[in-house]
């Protein structure tokens, strides 16, 4: 049976329910200047808080003006303004990283846009537009709170991954961490020649191999763990990954330069490289990761479901030699990747 997770929302002494959205969103009644408590985004029995920004009583008058001034024109991937850099701080403040607060609306703002939408408004992820509308403005004027699905008993990390949203969140004591939009696998059959010298489970090649890799892009969900990082840039079955973080059983997270605003992977996680460094530090072995298919819990999964290994084939063709002219391989920020966490 297909799990449909509900949606709250109060208003006055008003509640209504409706299916079909990701998180819990709590908006008690009044206008701007008059909120007394914070959104509330999640299942309803955890309060996870996105960010720590200040409330409008912390505001100057010259801040609540600028945050609280009406949206004047939609804004989209382009724009360019002082209300792009008025943007850029509130997602900055909610968590959400925009990049540069620089006034230029581009891939990284868009990216934190998207995540907005899905977390937040509780858009279906097929219909994120990564436009600013006055609707989407004013919700973001209102404190929000992220809750984990998955509370911890002590305190301790954990990775949430939201396969149907393209999220993933961690939190630290139930506080989320780090925010960030990703692309993920959809099931599609998928053949390429590619050049790698790092197998699929991170281990380096004696040398470089040619190969056409078959296989399809799933990502499986689950319960996982952190198994080992890897500082640097990989040459994969799977293309190029950016400060891998692998999972036990062969499931890995890594940086991507381009993550789509839907699942184009391989079967592995793409999120901005601007976010590895963060999430690296974030997270260490032995963490655990709980991916979400918008049918079953992760603790559910059957187990010929869980596999984390990609299924590829792949077909070496000898009579063609690797490339060795500078320029002719495919490039990466780094060709030596180094391990940083040893696999427990």
């Amino acid at each position: 049976m297909r799990l449909r997770p509900w949606v709250v929302v109060a208003l006055g002494g008003f509640v209504a329910l409706a299916a079909g959205v990701l998180i819990a969103v709590v908006m008690l009644s009044g206008g701007a200047d008059s909120r007394s408590s914070d959104q509330t985004i999640g299942p309803a029995h955890t309060t996870a808080r996105v960010g720590d920004g200040p409330a409008d009583s912390d505001r100057s008058d010259e801040e609540t003006l600028a945050a609280g001034s009406p949206l004047a024109r939609r804004l989209a991937a382009g724009s360019v303004g002082d209300d792009v850099a008025i943007l850029q701080e509130r997602l900055e403040e909610l968590g959400l990283d925009p990049g540069p607060v620089d006034g230029v609306f581009g891939p990284q703002t868009l990216e934190a846009v998207w995540a907005f939408e899905k977390l937040v408004m509780g858009v279906p992820r097929a219909e994120a537009t990564g436009f600013v509308s006055t609707e989407m403005w004013e919700r973001m004027q209102e404190p929000v709170r992220v809750q984990a699905r998955r509370p911890s008993i002590g305190g301790e990390r954990h990775v949430e991954l939201y396969l149907p949203e393209q999220l993933l969140v961690v939190f630290d004591g139930d506080q989320p961490a780090l925010i960030s939009h990703v692309s993920t696998g959809d099931d599609h059959a998928f053949c390429a020649r590619v050049f790698y010298d790092t197998d699929l489970d991170g281990a380096r090649l004696p040398e470089l191999v040619e190969a056409e890799v078959c296989g399809v892009s799933r990502t499986p969900a689950g319960v996982f763990a952190v198994d080992r990082e890897v500082v640097g840039a990989l040459r994969t079955p799977l293309g190029s990954l950016v400060n891998p973080v692998y999972l036990d059983g062969g499931l890995v997270i890594h940086g991507a330069e381009v993550v789509a605003g839907k699942p184009v992977s391989r079967g592995d996680v793409r999120i901005p490289v601007r976010l590895t460094a963060s999430f690296q530090e974030l997270v260490e072995v032995g963490d655990q990761v709980y991916v979400w298919d918008g049918e079953h819990e992760p603790e559910d999964v059957p187990p010929e479901q869980q596999s984390t290994e990609v299924e590829v084939s792949v077909v070496v063709d000898e009579s063609r030699t690797a490339p060795t002219a500078p320029g002719t391989m495919p490039s990466t920020s780094s060709t030596n990747g180094e391990s940083r966490v040893t696999t427990t």
